[in-house]
This record gives structure tokens, sequence and C-alpha cells, in this order.
């Protein structure tokens, strides 16, 4: 798997030394696109900044009949980039050429064909492999939750059991490895930076931030990686705080009535008796939605050992909140009174920004708040024993 990777990687510097046309700062760099299965009509470039909330659109044009648009924007030096087909299809890529061709082909987004990016395609690569094996591990959560909700215990099944967790933590260490070893092996800083965002799903602050110090020593002059790893010491800043001085902790969970997504209504306190995770969310927020497979992988394992979660979300819009629940396949209590960052649930729980949750004791005492990654799995292993 290494050995690949490392191949891959030096092609792109044997590429990257054969013909240097890295747009620099201040020039304009060119993506010529086609869309292939489906009738498209609008194409936007979008920057994807580590220093804004949202996406800054550059460039949009009309899709030819074809299926084929160019688009073209002033670069600020290597960053990372979108094109955007009538907000349903897109492609993340680096501009690490001036000229860029990207073919999407809507039934297989997860390999689009780019051409000219050497680095976009070694993260393509990295990507694909990184969810092969995400999935792995899901698949090994399922069997072993699914061997302790037997009400037929299976034959030596602590000795199963161990062998599947054994070998679901081997994976775990080989993606952290491979994480490691494209940030600190890669030519390219935006691709870096990106790889060190997926490693949050894995990852803790503390061994994440270290290794982005060290790639911005090495690009001292990008400003996506820059912007990364001071949102990184800000977060592993305040996921220390989080964890220790939230200002609830140790205090009765504040009661919280709204409506489901059927309009029924519900409380937190009806929860009364069982450990709680309230998670606060909204289908807007990406990194709610990165999070919530880890949330759902959390659900399975503990749904039997007298826990549940009650997700409370941020939304507007109810259909919007309903399909999010759905694609994401969140299986618990759902409530909201669909009135944004306004929603009761920001002031008497005291957040300011989301993914946020706490977890709630059988008696309603708040015990622990923010618990993202593996810091969820770790925190619900040692209660409910």
């Amino acid at each position: 798997m290494r050995i690949l990777s490392f191949l891959m990687l030096s092609a792109s510097i044997l590429l990257f030394g054969c013909k240097n046309n890295k747009p620099e700062s201040g020039s304009t760099f060119e993506v010529n696109g086609k869309i292939s299965k489906v009738k498209a009509q609008h194409a936007y470039l979008e920057e994807l900044g580590f220093d804004s909330p949202t996406p800054e659109i550059l460039d949009s044009t009309t899709v030819k009949s074809d299926g084929s648009f160019t688009l073209k924007a002033i670069s600020k030096g290597e960053s990372l980039y979108r094109i955007v087909v009538d907000g349903n299809y897109n492609v993340i890529f680096v501009n690490d050429n001036d000229k860029i061709e990207i073919n999407i082909d809507p039934e297989n987004d997860r390999h689009p064909e780019i051409k000219g990016s050497p680095a976009s395609s070694s993260l393509y690569s990295f990507l694909n492999d990184f969810a092969n094996k995400d999935s792995s591990i899901a698949a090994t959560k399922t069997i072993i939750d699914s061997i302790n909700n037997r009400e037929v215990p299976i034959k030596k099944q602590d000795s199963v059991i161990n062998s599947l967790e054994e070998k679901m933590k081997h994976s775990l260490s080989e993606i952290n490895d491979n994480v490691k070893s494209f940030v600190q092996s890669t030519s390219s800083p935006a691709a870096a930076a990106y790889i060190l965002v997926q490693g949050t799903k894995t990852m803790k602050p503390d061994e994440l931030l270290p290794l982005a110090e060290s790639v911005l020593k090495k690009f001292p002059t990008n400003h996506s990686l820059a912007a990364l790893t001071s949102l990184m010491k800000v977060n592993s800043a305040g996921s220390d705080r989080a964890s220790q001085n939230y200002p609830l902790l140790g205090q009765q969970a504040p009661d919280l009535t709204m409506t489901d997504i059927n309009g029924k209504t519900m409380s937190i306190s009806q929860f009364k008796g069982k450990y709680l995770l309230v998670d606060f969310w909204a289908s807007w927020c990406g990194p709610c939605r990165e999070e919530n497979p880890n949330v759902v992988a959390a659900y399975n394992k503990f749904k039997n050992k007298n826990f549940t979660i009650l997700g409370v979300s941020l939304d507007k819009e109810k259909d919007s909140w309903a399909k999010a629940v759905k694609d994401d396949h969140l299986d618990w209590n759902q409530m909201s009174d669909l009135k944004f960052w306004d929603s009761e649930a920001v002031g008497k729980y005291q957040f300011d920004g989301i993914p946020f949750n706490v977890l709630i004791d059988p008696n309603g005492k708040i015990i622990a708040s923010s618990l993202r990654g593996p810091d969820l799995e770790k925190k619900l292993s040692e209660v409910l024993k």
C-alpha cells in the first residue's frame, strides 16, 4: 500500500520536474471541464479556504450542449478548489498547473478524470484508499455489534470479538500511518492540507497539530496550510478547554422541548434514566455531516446498554433536515425548533459552534461535552461497562 503511494508521489515529482507550469500568485489558471450522462446548465469555480466559513465563488459559466465548460481564476498560489455543476456534482482539485482538464462522470464521482494536475491525481488515489479502509472498519464494527447483540452467544465469542477488534485497530493504525506518510511526503501543500482535514476523522488534535506545523515549515508561504494550522491550534486548545471547563459540566442538564420531524413534541427530560448523548448539528453544517458516521457507529455499538442519542438540529428548513436524517442514517430521535442560531438550544447549552454534544447520565447530570472522533467511543466505553 505504501509502496504504491510512494510510486504515485514519485511520478508526480517527475512530472513537475519535466514541466513546471505551476501558476504563481497573481497569474491566471484555467480549467476545461466536461460532464457526461446528464444535461447540465451551470458550472462554478470555488476556492475552499480554511480562513472562510463558506467557499468563495471565483467564476461561473453556462455549460455547452456537449457538456463542456471553461472556468478561469486568478491564483493566490497553490490551493484547493472545487468545480460545482448545477449544485449536484462537484470535484475537488489542486491548481498545481496553469491548465487543467476535468471530466466528470456523475455515476463515478469518486474517480474523476483529471489531467494536468499530478497533485489532484495523487490526492484522489489517497482518498479512495482512505474510503475503502474506512468502510472496512465500519463493516468490522457492524459484525462486532451483531455478535454482541445475539441472544444466544456464539462459540468462543470473546476470542472472536477480540480478534475483530485487533483487526479494526490495525486498520485504523494503517490509516493514520498513511495520513502521516502522505502529508510528510507530498510536494503539494494544498493536498497536504486536505489530507490533514481527513485525518481529523481518525486522529486526535494533539497528534495532528505537530504534523501540520512540520508541513507548514516545509511550505511557509502557502496561505491554505497556514490558515489550517492556525485553525487546528484554536481547535486543539478549544477541545482541551471544552472537556475541562464547559460551564455546565457536572450540572443538571437544562430541559429542552421541541418537535420531531413528524410534529410530535419531545423533551430531553423524557430520557431520564438512560445515558443520553444530545447531539447539536444541522444539515447545512459540513463538519457535522462528516462526524455523523462516527456518531452512527457509536449508537450501533452502545444502543443496547441503556444508552441513546437525541439529535437537536439548528436547521431552518424542515425538508433539508429530514433529508439529512435519512441520508446519514440517523436512526435515533431528532427534534428542532427550526430557528437556526436563534434556537433555544444555543443559549441554554452555551455553545457557539457545531457539531457540539453533551453526555448526560441517568440522573440528568452532564458528565462530558464535545466528544468527537475517537473520544466519543472512548468515553462511552468508560461509562457503559
